[in-house]
């Protein structure tokens, strides 16, 4: 098995760092590594979902990235826009011997708080 010396923290900071180039994520990877992403509902491969990426030509910018380590890996959130929507997103990530194993990513799209029922953000 490979081990890595990275601490969750800096691996978290290296997954932040890869949205700006998604093929930097694989050497972040464990072999055999899993996504799964809210708006499908379904477990694939990171290479799956790297290649994924690739075809529909990158990522959005991300802005207000931040993360926070967990007991068993991190959390990420960042925001952006895809194709004039603006999203939210929060990845919750599961590490073993300094590579992430495990990603689930949900996906928030922002909406009119009037959609919601809310009349007022004060």
């Amino acid at each position: 098995m490979t081990t890595s010396t990275r601490t969750n923290a800096e691996l978290a900071q290296a997954w932040l760092d890869a949205l700006d180039n998604v093929d930097n994520f694989t050497p972040l990877c464990a072999p055999g590594a899993q996504v799964w992403h809210s708006n499908d509902n379904i477990w694939i491969s990171f290479e799956k979902a790297i290649e994924n990426v690739h075809t529909v030509g990158g990522l959005p910018t991300m802005t207000n990235r931040r993360f926070t380590v967990t007991d068993d890996g991190f959390l990420v959130q960042f925001s952006g826009e895809l194709n004039g929507q603006k999203i939210h997103n929060t990845i919750i990530v599961r590490t073993e011997n300094g590579f992430a194993t495990h990603a689930e990513e949900y996906i928030g799209l922002e909406l009119d708080p009037t959609v919601l029922g809310t009349v007022s953000n004060a």
